[in-house]
Protein backbone atom coordinates (compact mmCIF):
# COMPACT_ATOMS: atom_id res chain seq x y z
CA UNK A 1 0.00 0.00 0.00
CA UNK A 2 2.73 2.58 1.05
CA UNK A 3 4.71 1.52 -2.26
CA UNK A 4 1.41 2.44 -4.33
CA UNK A 5 1.29 5.75 -2.78
CA UNK A 6 4.57 6.34 -2.98
CA UNK A 7 4.74 6.05 -6.60
CA UNK A 8 1.43 7.47 -7.30
CA UNK A 9 2.87 10.51 -6.12
CA UNK A 10 -0.37 11.22 -4.51
CA UNK A 11 -1.63 11.28 -1.21
CA UNK A 12 -4.07 8.77 -1.85
CA UNK A 13 -5.10 6.04 -3.81
CA UNK A 14 -7.42 4.72 -6.47
CA UNK A 15 -9.73 1.29 -4.91
CA UNK A 16 -9.62 0.21 -8.20
CA UNK A 17 -6.26 1.10 -9.31
CA UNK A 18 -5.03 -0.51 -6.24
CA UNK A 19 -7.06 -3.69 -7.17
CA UNK A 20 -5.82 -3.81 -10.38
CA UNK A 21 -2.72 -3.81 -9.09
CA UNK A 22 -2.35 -6.35 -6.90
CA UNK A 23 -4.62 -8.68 -9.04
CA UNK A 24 -7.88 -8.66 -6.66
CA UNK A 25 -11.56 -7.67 -6.88
CA UNK A 26 -12.63 -4.05 -5.89
CA UNK A 27 -14.67 -5.59 -3.16
CA UNK A 28 -12.43 -7.45 -1.85
CA UNK A 29 -9.63 -5.02 -1.95
CA UNK A 30 -11.97 -2.42 -0.43
CA UNK A 31 -13.31 -4.49 2.03
CA UNK A 32 -9.65 -4.54 3.36
CA UNK A 33 -9.56 -0.86 3.63
CA UNK A 34 -11.88 -0.92 6.07
CA UNK A 35 -10.31 -2.85 8.48
CA UNK A 36 -7.54 -0.13 7.69
CA UNK A 37 -9.81 2.71 8.59
CA UNK A 38 -11.38 0.57 11.90
CA UNK A 39 -7.53 0.26 12.29
CA UNK A 40 -6.78 4.07 11.90
CA UNK A 41 -4.35 3.39 9.40
CA UNK A 42 -6.11 5.10 6.93
CA UNK A 43 -9.46 6.90 5.70
CA UNK A 44 -11.73 6.82 2.76
CA UNK A 45 -11.90 10.27 1.35
CA UNK A 46 -15.19 9.55 -0.44
CA UNK A 47 -18.65 8.42 0.56
CA UNK A 48 -18.57 5.70 -2.10
CA UNK A 49 -15.24 4.81 -1.24
CA UNK A 50 -13.02 5.18 -4.44
CA UNK A 51 -10.44 6.71 -2.86
CA UNK A 52 -8.45 5.86 0.56
CA UNK A 53 -5.28 8.19 2.32
CA UNK A 54 -3.19 6.23 4.49
CA UNK A 55 -1.98 7.83 7.30
CA UNK A 56 1.16 8.82 5.30
CA UNK A 57 -0.46 9.58 2.36
CA UNK A 58 -1.91 12.30 4.08
CA UNK A 59 1.49 13.54 5.94
CA UNK A 60 2.82 14.12 2.20
CA UNK A 61 -0.77 15.89 1.21
CA UNK A 62 -0.33 17.62 4.62
CA UNK A 63 3.73 18.57 4.06
CA UNK A 64 2.51 19.70 0.07
CA UNK A 65 0.22 22.05 1.66
CA UNK A 66 2.62 23.63 3.72
CA UNK A 67 4.95 24.01 1.07
CA UNK A 68 2.61 25.38 -1.03
CA UNK A 69 1.22 27.62 1.59
CA UNK A 70 4.69 29.13 2.73
CA UNK A 71 5.04 30.29 -1.50
CA UNK A 72 1.92 32.19 -0.77
CA UNK A 73 2.82 34.20 2.71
Amino acid sequence: MIETVNSTGSGCVDVSQLAYRLGMDVRTVRAHLEIMEVDSAGVFVDSVKKQFCTKEGIALLANALKLSGSNTE
